[in-house]
């Protein structure tokens, strides 16, 4: 295995937000088709993958906030925010 791929992986951290500009569609490209070939003995390999950016982020938010309601009618105005929002921490989403 390459050791500058195992570096890479053992010194990541995560941010709870990031920030422009999304990663170019040729590198997107690439991480889905290593994504792909990743071992998946569960046999639960995706098939596709969908990307969200730009105003579909606020989309999705409204969708989440719907979906909490389902279950709770009642949603604090501090919750409603916390859904709408979330989907904007970063400027590509991939489902």
């Amino acid at each position: 295995m390459n050791s500058s791929i195992v570096d890479f992986i053992c010194q990541r951290t995560s941010s709870p937000r990031l920030s422009e500009p999304s990663p170019p569609p040729e590198l997107m490209d690439k991480v889905f088709q290593s994504a792909f070939r990743a071992p998946d003995h569960m046999l639960l390999r995706p098939w596709r993958y969908l990307t969200i950016e730009g105003d579909a982020r606020e989309q999705l938010g409204e969708v989440f906030v719907e979906a909490a309601r389902l279950s709770d009618e009642k949603l604090s105005e501090f919750r409603v925010d916390k859904l709408r929002s979330m989907p904007l921490r970063a400027p590509l989403l991939v489902v």
